[in-house]
Protein backbone atom coordinates (compact mmCIF):
# COMPACT_ATOMS: atom_id res chain seq x y z
CA UNK A 1 0.00 0.00 0.00
CA UNK A 2 0.85 3.64 -0.79
CA UNK A 3 1.89 5.90 2.06
CA UNK A 4 0.32 8.70 1.48
CA UNK A 5 2.47 12.14 1.41
CA UNK A 6 1.23 14.26 4.86
CA UNK A 7 0.75 17.73 4.59
CA UNK A 8 1.76 20.19 7.25
CA UNK A 9 0.28 23.30 6.39
CA UNK A 10 -1.37 24.46 9.30
CA UNK A 11 1.80 23.70 11.58
CA UNK A 12 4.24 25.19 9.36
CA UNK A 13 1.77 28.52 9.47
CA UNK A 14 1.90 28.65 12.76
CA UNK A 15 5.80 28.17 12.88
CA UNK A 16 6.31 30.93 10.47
CA UNK A 17 4.54 33.33 12.28
CA UNK A 18 6.58 32.61 15.40
CA UNK A 19 9.67 33.06 13.20
CA UNK A 20 8.81 36.23 11.77
CA UNK A 21 10.73 36.70 8.68
CA UNK A 22 13.65 34.35 10.00
CA UNK A 23 15.23 31.52 8.62
CA UNK A 24 16.06 29.71 11.70
CA UNK A 25 15.53 30.29 15.91
CA UNK A 26 19.17 31.56 16.19
CA UNK A 27 18.68 34.19 13.87
CA UNK A 28 15.15 35.11 15.77
CA UNK A 29 17.44 34.95 18.96
CA UNK A 30 20.46 37.51 17.48
CA UNK A 31 17.40 39.76 16.25
CA UNK A 32 15.78 39.76 19.45
CA UNK A 33 19.48 40.52 21.12
CA UNK A 34 20.05 43.61 18.44
CA UNK A 35 16.56 44.90 19.12
CA UNK A 36 16.57 44.53 23.13
CA UNK A 37 20.45 46.74 22.55
CA UNK A 38 18.94 49.42 20.26
CA UNK A 39 20.92 47.96 17.27
CA UNK A 40 19.77 49.13 14.11
CA UNK A 41 19.77 46.28 11.13
CA UNK A 42 18.80 45.14 8.23
CA UNK A 43 18.94 41.66 7.56
CA UNK A 44 19.30 39.85 4.74
CA UNK A 45 19.09 42.85 2.51
CA UNK A 46 22.80 43.67 1.07
CA UNK A 47 24.12 41.05 -1.77
CA UNK A 48 28.11 41.06 -2.11
CA UNK A 49 29.75 40.06 -5.28
CA UNK A 50 32.83 37.82 -4.34
CA UNK A 51 33.39 36.95 -7.65
CA UNK A 52 32.14 38.71 -11.34
CA UNK A 53 30.36 35.81 -13.63
CA UNK A 54 32.56 34.90 -16.57
CA UNK A 55 32.58 32.62 -19.78
CA UNK A 56 34.69 29.44 -19.83
CA UNK A 57 35.88 29.04 -23.48
CA UNK A 58 37.39 26.00 -23.21
CA UNK A 59 35.45 22.49 -23.33
CA UNK A 60 33.54 21.48 -20.97
CA UNK A 61 31.22 18.89 -19.77
CA UNK A 62 29.18 18.74 -16.75
CA UNK A 63 27.07 15.91 -15.02
CA UNK A 64 23.44 16.69 -14.32
CA UNK A 65 22.42 16.30 -10.96
CA UNK A 66 19.20 13.41 -11.99
CA UNK A 67 20.13 12.31 -14.89
CA UNK A 68 23.83 11.72 -14.46
CA UNK A 69 24.38 12.38 -18.27
CA UNK A 70 27.68 14.82 -18.94
CA UNK A 71 26.18 17.54 -20.88
CA UNK A 72 28.30 19.91 -23.66
CA UNK A 73 28.89 23.40 -21.17
CA UNK A 74 31.80 24.87 -23.40
CA UNK A 75 31.21 28.55 -23.81
CA UNK A 76 29.00 28.79 -21.00
CA UNK A 77 28.68 31.18 -18.45
CA UNK A 78 29.96 30.53 -15.59
CA UNK A 79 27.24 32.76 -12.59
CA UNK A 80 28.92 34.90 -9.81
CA UNK A 81 29.50 34.09 -6.33
CA UNK A 82 27.70 36.44 -3.93
CA UNK A 83 27.51 36.43 -0.55
CA UNK A 84 24.72 37.89 1.78
CA UNK A 85 25.00 38.23 5.79
CA UNK A 86 22.48 37.33 8.04
CA UNK A 87 22.71 41.19 9.87
CA UNK A 88 24.12 44.37 8.69
CA UNK A 89 24.47 47.36 10.75
CA UNK A 90 22.43 50.26 9.05
CA UNK A 91 25.45 52.46 9.47
CA UNK A 92 27.34 49.29 8.02
CA UNK A 93 29.99 49.69 10.55
CA UNK A 94 29.37 45.56 12.05
CA UNK A 95 27.85 42.30 10.19
CA UNK A 96 26.83 39.51 11.84
CA UNK A 97 26.61 35.96 10.11
CA UNK A 98 24.87 33.29 12.27
CA UNK A 99 26.33 30.07 11.81
CA UNK A 100 25.83 26.73 13.34
CA UNK A 101 26.33 23.23 11.72
CA UNK A 102 27.62 22.77 8.72
CA UNK A 103 27.70 19.95 6.35
CA UNK A 104 31.22 18.95 5.03
CA UNK A 105 30.10 19.58 1.74
CA UNK A 106 28.45 23.08 2.50
CA UNK A 107 29.79 25.67 0.70
CA UNK A 108 29.86 28.48 3.36
CA UNK A 109 33.51 28.32 4.70
CA UNK A 110 35.13 29.02 1.16
CA UNK A 111 31.93 31.69 0.60
CA UNK A 112 33.07 33.11 3.84
CA UNK A 113 36.93 33.38 3.49
CA UNK A 114 35.98 35.26 -0.12
CA UNK A 115 33.72 37.69 1.52
CA UNK A 116 36.79 38.68 3.95
CA UNK A 117 39.16 38.96 1.44
CA UNK A 118 36.41 41.49 -0.02
CA UNK A 119 36.67 43.33 2.73
CA UNK A 120 40.05 43.74 2.42
CA UNK A 121 39.85 44.59 -1.33
CA UNK A 122 37.42 47.39 -0.43
CA UNK A 123 39.75 48.67 2.90
CA UNK A 124 36.71 48.81 4.49
CA UNK A 125 36.74 49.34 8.53
CA UNK A 126 33.32 46.48 9.38
CA UNK A 127 33.44 44.74 12.10
CA UNK A 128 32.51 40.85 11.31
CA UNK A 129 31.16 38.61 13.78
CA UNK A 130 30.86 35.15 12.59
CA UNK A 131 28.23 33.58 15.56
CA UNK A 132 27.80 29.86 16.55
CA UNK A 133 26.75 30.16 19.77
CA UNK A 134 26.78 32.55 22.86
CA UNK A 135 25.29 35.80 20.17
CA UNK A 136 24.76 38.24 23.11
CA UNK A 137 29.30 37.82 23.55
CA UNK A 138 29.11 39.74 20.24
CA UNK A 139 26.88 42.74 21.59
CA UNK A 140 28.86 42.85 24.52
CA UNK A 141 32.05 43.21 22.92
CA UNK A 142 30.87 45.83 20.53
CA UNK A 143 29.06 48.29 22.96
CA UNK A 144 28.57 48.88 26.64
CA UNK A 145 24.72 49.12 26.90
CA UNK A 146 24.11 47.17 30.06
CA UNK A 147 20.79 44.71 29.96
CA UNK A 148 18.75 43.19 32.56
CA UNK A 149 19.03 39.26 32.93
CA UNK A 150 17.28 36.80 31.35
CA UNK A 151 14.04 35.79 32.67
CA UNK A 152 13.42 32.08 32.97
CA UNK A 153 10.04 32.50 31.13
CA UNK A 154 12.12 34.18 28.19
CA UNK A 155 14.62 30.58 28.44
CA UNK A 156 11.79 28.48 28.10
CA UNK A 157 10.54 30.45 25.16
CA UNK A 158 13.92 30.34 23.20
CA UNK A 159 13.58 26.69 24.06
CA UNK A 160 10.05 25.76 22.54
CA UNK A 161 10.86 27.98 19.53
CA UNK A 162 14.16 25.81 18.60
CA UNK A 163 12.03 22.24 19.44
CA UNK A 164 9.18 23.69 17.20
CA UNK A 165 11.48 24.24 14.51
CA UNK A 166 12.92 20.83 15.19
CA UNK A 167 9.70 19.44 14.99
CA UNK A 168 9.23 20.95 11.92
CA UNK A 169 12.33 19.69 9.85
CA UNK A 170 11.56 16.56 10.97
CA UNK A 171 8.55 16.56 9.84
CA UNK A 172 9.96 17.73 6.81
CA UNK A 173 12.12 14.94 6.03
CA UNK A 174 9.57 12.67 4.62
CA UNK A 175 8.90 15.12 2.00
CA UNK A 176 12.72 15.81 1.31
CA UNK A 177 13.05 11.75 0.51
CA UNK A 178 10.87 12.49 -2.25
CA UNK A 179 10.77 14.13 -5.76
CA UNK A 180 8.60 16.63 -7.05
CA UNK A 181 6.38 14.52 -8.59
CA UNK A 182 5.96 12.42 -5.38
CA UNK A 183 7.95 9.56 -6.05
CA UNK A 184 10.82 8.46 -3.44
CA UNK A 185 14.57 9.35 -4.31
CA UNK A 186 16.57 6.07 -5.60
CA UNK A 187 19.79 7.61 -5.55
CA UNK A 188 22.12 7.37 -2.47
CA UNK A 189 23.87 10.75 -3.30
CA UNK A 190 20.25 12.07 -3.17
CA UNK A 191 19.17 10.75 -0.32
CA UNK A 192 22.43 11.81 1.86
CA UNK A 193 21.89 15.33 0.59
CA UNK A 194 18.41 15.30 1.73
CA UNK A 195 20.11 14.13 5.27
CA UNK A 196 22.60 16.64 5.80
CA UNK A 197 20.17 19.53 5.32
CA UNK A 198 17.67 17.83 7.93
CA UNK A 199 20.92 17.42 10.16
CA UNK A 200 22.14 21.18 9.36
CA UNK A 201 18.57 22.12 10.65
CA UNK A 202 18.72 20.34 13.46
CA UNK A 203 22.08 21.49 14.46
CA UNK A 204 21.03 24.89 14.13
CA UNK A 205 18.78 24.35 16.69
CA UNK A 206 20.64 22.79 19.08
CA UNK A 207 23.06 25.47 19.01
CA UNK A 208 20.66 28.59 19.81
CA UNK A 209 19.38 25.86 22.81
CA UNK A 210 23.10 25.90 24.26
CA UNK A 211 23.36 29.43 23.32
CA UNK A 212 21.09 30.77 25.39
CA UNK A 213 21.72 28.23 28.35
CA UNK A 214 25.13 29.39 28.53
CA UNK A 215 23.75 33.38 28.81
CA UNK A 216 21.43 31.96 31.28
CA UNK A 217 23.97 30.56 33.58
CA UNK A 218 26.58 33.26 33.23
CA UNK A 219 23.98 35.96 34.27
CA UNK A 220 23.51 33.97 37.04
Amino acid sequence: MKRQRKTTKKRTSARKKQLGRYASSIEKYCADQLKEYGLAFDYEEHTFELMEKFRFPNKYYKMTAKGKEMTDRSGSVVLPITYKPDFVGRDHNWIIETKGYLPSHHDFPMRWKLFLNHLVGKQANTIVFLARTLVKWTMRSSTSYNQSKMETSKLSEYFYLACDRIHQVIDDLYESLHDEEGKPLISTDDVEQAMEGIKASVYQELDLIKSVIDEYESEQ
